[in-house]
């Protein structure tokens, strides 16, 4: 993309995304250049999307603990696209941890976003199963 290119929005879109070699690193969706530069461009809530539904059991336990940063920071962030934004983000988290059995941070973010009545239906269940089992 040349600088007079009808694509660019201005000679710093022509600059930072007119090379093969950045335009291909971005194409490739990983690495956190990606990420900050979607999060410049306004793509703050489809970032923190992205990595949802990533955290599972069966991830080895170093990785697991590397993506639980990743994705604890990526609700933080979620923070500065609103309100609605982070609470649904916490939700979301909250399922993921409670899904792979993290009960008791699952409960915090839930409690932390407002949501009160899956908290303690989260214990209730767990409660359940293990008593009931």
């Amino acid at each position: 993309m040349a600088k007079g290119d009808s694509k660019s929005g201005s000679l710093v879109d022509a600059c930072l995304f007119g090379s093969t070699d950045i335009r291909e690193l971005l194409d490739s969706d990983s690495g956190p250049l990606k990420v900050n530069l979607d999060i410049w461009q306004g793509r703050l809530p489809q970032v923190c999307q992205d990595r949802v539904g990533q955290l599972n059991p069966h991830l080895v336990p170093l990785a697991r603990t590397i993506l639980l940063f990743e994705l604890c920071a990526q609700v933080a962030l979620s923070a500065a696209a609103g309100r609605d934004v982070w609470v649904s983000m916490c939700g979301q988290f909250a399922q993921q941890l409670a899904g792979s059995g993290d009960t008791h941070t699952a409960v915090l973010y839930y409690l932390v976003s407002g949501a009160v009545r899956p908290a303690v239906e989260l214990y209730l269940e767990v409660h359940e199963k293990a008593h009931f089992h």
